[in-house]
């Protein structure tokens, strides 16, 4: 017999719940055979469980000619491709085990797909029931606002459909592993068929209905363990996801040139309710007086005119109940309100202003499924419980992923360094290194990604053919976390490059942590630690936790000092060789000289924060009035209150000159300083120390971090106690009565410099790393 379509239904671990999805398809069986199309219905059992095959087996809802297709793929993709190949018909229809449809599914969805053979037919509604209770309409691709630029970030469509046996044969669904980092199939399928071509539409008023577990289904295994989607073609071509041309611009200030001559007062003070209670208490003469004195200098949002009706019209409540997304960025405080979302970004991308009324067809089918599914029954509780949301195109999403795509261009990259910011500081340093050595010695082509919303003042010190793309000041802000994430791991997909280099970026960790898994497929993943900060109360903290849940998918975490090291396999167990201990470059230029002579001076350079303890300086400098202490260094925005008061002490003192910031040690002055007094309570390898030595300076330090790794305790500069002030001083006076310790200890810092800190042996070191240089 010939058929006009083939039901594919998964079946897995339902038991009797089968029998509700089962006598759902087969009244949209027989209603498709009533209305003259020829069917057959094909069982894949992959792996299922003893109660699924009996149920099966007693069925009342099978036709005589059901083939039950055992397999043991493990995979719902898999099982699917199977079930197309021992297909007879001209379409296939994609069903699961867990749900069901409307009656007129399978008739419309046919009709609707022989119109085009590039039609992939969808649903018109998804109703959503069980843990979670949801109303959501599939987009149609037919649709001028639709953009393929979201499906970077989430699904369109669920994998319900109808299409041609052909189609699925040609492009069938991928594998995702139980064990991999990959899943969501259809997710992935729908990207590759957009690609080939295909078009991906609705059925008018047809539905499915969607049975939402709290756990044990694909896709809650694949949410819980934050699996990605493998890349496709799709996200290669800005032309395919409809971002062609330059960003679309948030409208952050509106009709900024034609306010004056077009004022509505009561829109603007509907935007800004916090310019109104102003108003109200005579505060602020009026809206227009704050947009001239404050509000265009501060971006405020003023309504076009096409927008006002709306705006005066406006329900706030309504509107997030509409948009679920919007409701979660307002909760979070990345957007003031839902209507600040909508003259940004809802207007443009047509966003519902409220959630639109169910249709009465809707009712009706649930009504008729609820004769053997109860929780389907269209009581008001139901629909009042129940979330809307609609399938619509983030301009902010769009815009990311285009900047993306241009700042990468069509060059290939073979390292990407994920950073907080480029700023002055020892991990830029460390990450400066890296990338200097890696573009000019290794022939690296880099991409750099800073991913804070932060100024980077140290751009300028990258190699000038190193793509940089500000993720985090430019596109972050507008975006919701899942939204982060995914876009970059998309990204990282896309560009599968040897090396992704996280060097303290949160936003990577976080990659690492929820998608190491997938990223690590592709790519070796490293990652640079060096030390842990410390709260008031001297709890650690830093990325130890993250690179504990992360370390499986790592190539290897790069250190400056052993010391961090020895304690983070203490603390989490974790492998010796997983772990690479690097020296970085400093350049040997002895500049400074004692000159015993003269009145001895003391250098202290650092932050003036808890870590750098600038109160033993204090008492330190109150102990020796016969030296002289200069003083580099200023407060930050976090510096404590009693810092500060420190710092004011210093300023007092007569034999202290406190100086103020400076740009590197390059910069300090070469005075008669007999030595650099380095005070911390908790560190790594500090790079000042290093800095120090390699301009001729010696440097008395405690034993803290991997301090001792540059000054051996024998040498008589490390002391014991990071608090011992009379060590301190003790030791001061000694050197200064005795200056040959001072030219012992500074020839010896210089020797260990040139022997293991030069930029041949750092270039040495990577080509002995051949996976992360490509040497």
């Amino acid at each position: 017999m010939t058929v006009d379509i083939s039901c594919i239904v998964t079946l897995h671990h339902e038991g009797i719940l089968a029998h509700k999805t089962l006598a759902s398809i087969g009244r949209a069986m027989y209603f498709a055979a009533a209305n003259g199309a020829r069917t057959e219905l094909l069982l894949v059992a992959d792996r299922a469980d003893g109660e699924t095959l009996q149920y099966l087996q007693r069925s009342p809802h099978l036709p005589p000619d059901t083939r039950i297709l055992s397999t043991d793929f493990g995979d719902p993709g898999l099982a699917r491709n199977h079930g197309a190949r021992q297909a007879r018909g001209e379409y296939i229809a994609i069903l699961d085990g867990d749900d069901l449809c409307s009656e007129n599914w399978l008739a419309s969805a046919l009709r609707q797909a022989r119109e085009n053979p590039a039609y992939i037919v969808h649903p018109d509604y998804n109703v959503y029931f069980g843990a979670e209770r949801w109303i959501l309409r599939h987009p149609d691709q037919r649709d001028t606002g639709f953009r393929a630029s979201q499906l970077l970030v989430e699904n369109a469509w669920t994998a319900l459909c109808v299409v041609r046996r052909e189609t699925l044969l040609t492009i069938p669904y991928r594998d995702t592993p139980a064990d991999s980092g990959f899943g969501y199939e259809d997710w992935h399928w729908n990207c590759d068929t957009i690609a080939a071509g295909l078009m991906h539409v609705v059925a008018a008023d047809t539905a499915h209905f969607i049975r939402l577990k709290v756990s044990g289904s694909r896709n809650a295994a694949a949410t819980e363990r934050s699996r990605l989607i493998r890349h496709s073609p799709l996200f290669d071509h800005a032309q395919l996801l409809g971002l062609e041309g330059k960003s679309v611009q948030a409208t952050d200030t509106l009709a900024a040139g034609a306010v004056d001559a077009d004022w509505d007062e009561e829109a603007y003070l509907r935007v800004h309710p916090d310019v109104r209670d102003a108003v109200r208490a005579r505060s602020m003469k009026s809206g227009k007086d704050h947009w001239r004195l404050f509000g265009r200098a501060e971006g405020r949002l003023v309504p076009t005119p096409a927008q006002r009706a709306t705006v005066k019209a406006w329900s706030e409540e309504a509107y997030l109940d509409a948009n679920e997304d919007v409701r979660a960025s307002v909760a979070q405080g990345r957007i003031a309100s839902g209507l600040h979302h909508w003259l940004r970004f809802g207007d443009r991308e047509g966003r519902d202003l409220k959630a639109p009324e169910v249709p009465a067809w809707i009712r009706n089918e649930m009504h008729a499924l609820a004769a053997y599914e109860l929780q389907l029954f269209p009581s008001r509780q139901f629909f009042k419980d129940a979330r809307r949301r609609t399938f619509r195109a983030s301009v902010a999403v769009g815009n990311a992923y285009r900047d993306m795509l241009e700042v990468v261009g069509p060059r290939p990259v073979t390292h990407v360094f994920m950073l907080p910011w480029l700023k002055r500081g020892g991990a830029d340093l460390v990450a400066l290194h890296h990338i200097h050595a890696l573009a000019r010695d290794f022939s690296a082509q880099i991409l750099v990604i800073t991913t804070e919303s932060t100024e980077s003042p140290w751009m300028s010190r990258l190699p000038a053919e190193v793509r940089v793309l500000p993720f985090g000041t430019t596109h972050a802000p507008h975006l919701q976390p899942i939204e982060q994430r995914l876009l970059l791991s998309r990204l990282l997909l896309k560009l599968r490059p040897r090396v992704v280099h996280n060097i303290n970026s949160a936003t990577a960790w976080d990659l690492y942590v929820r998608h190491g898994n997938a990223l690590s497929e592709d790519s070796g993943l490293y990652a640079s630690l060096f030390g842990f900060d410390y709260t008031e109360e001297l709890e650690p903290y830093g990325y130890g936790g993250a690179l504990e849940a992360s370390y499986r998918y790592l190539t290897k975490v790069m250190t400056d000092n052993q010391a961090f090291v020895r304690r983070l396999i203490s603390m989490y167990g974790l492998p010796p060789d997983l772990f690479e201990r690097f020296r970085y470059p400093q350049r040997s230029r002895p500049r400074f000289e004692f000159d015993a002579r003269q009145k001895p001076r003391i250098l202290w350079a650092g932050r003036f924060d808890r870590e750098k303890r600038p109160d033993l300086l204090l008492q330190i400098a109150q102990r020796l009035p016969e030296c002289h202490f200069d003083v580099y260094g200023s407060p930050t925005l976090s510096t404590p209150p009693e810092i500060l008061a420190v710092l004011a002490a210093l300023r007092r003192m007569r034999n202290v000159s406190v100086l103020g910031a400076y740009e590197g040690f390059d910069s300090v002055p070469a005075e008669n300083y007999a030595l650099l007094l380095y005070t911390t309570q908790w560190d790594g390898l500090p790079n000042v120390v290093l800095e120090a030595q390699a301009s001729g300076l010696p440097v008395l330090a405690p034993d803290i971090g991997g301090i001792s790794e540059a000054i051996p305790a024998g040498s008589g500069f490390l002391l014991e106690r990071f608090d011992d002030v009379e060590g301190y001083v003790a030791r001061i006076r000694q050197f200064l009565t005795a200056p040959a310790m001072l030219l012992h200890e500074r020839a010896r810092a210089l020797s260990l410099i040139e022997a293991n800190h030069s930029q041949e042996a750092f270039r040495e070191h990577l080509a002995r790393l051949p996976s992360y240089s490509g040497s």
